[in-house]
């Protein structure tokens, strides 16, 4: 896209209203715009969302599962908002939320394990050639 990689050149970020990201169902309508913009290296934003209640697309019951729905499942990079206290409130939530899924159980931590690692080898295991022997 040649329009962004010029916009990429001067600016470090765009901002797409929140009409033309998603329809009233919640289907994403920009997904490869969005991807290629983080391509050339542009954060994305999304305006303007609001938490009022009368404001709510129908795919989002609360305004904590609306700024869910455009960070994680659209992609935003962040967000324009008239309701900064609310968000900052769901940010933090959701936040807290991504940490405890990193944690292990209380029972587990208590045997010092740690989650396993994104490279897909377990120690201990066949695959891994630093495998000990019982």
């Amino acid at each position: 896209n040649s329009g962004l990689k010029i916009i990429s050149s001067y600016a470090a970020a765009i901002g797409i209203p929140n009409e033309r990201i998603v329809d009233e169902d919640g289907n994403l309508l920009l997904t490869d715009y969005i991807k290629a913009s983080h391509e050339y290296g542009l954060s994305v934003f999304v305006y303007s969302l609001s938490s009022k209640p009368e404001k709510l697309p129908p795919f989002a019951d609360t305004f904590s599962s609306l700024l869910d729905f455009y960070l994680q499942t659209a992609d935003m990079d962040g967000i324009y908002t008239d309701s900064f206290r609310e968000a900052k409130v769901a940010l933090d939530r959701l936040e807290e939320e991504k940490k405890k899924k990193g944690e292990l159980p209380p029972f587990f931590s208590s045997l010092n394990l740690s989650p396993p690692s994104d490279s897909g080898t377990r120690k201990n295991s066949p695959e891994n050639p630093e495998n000990e022997s019982l």
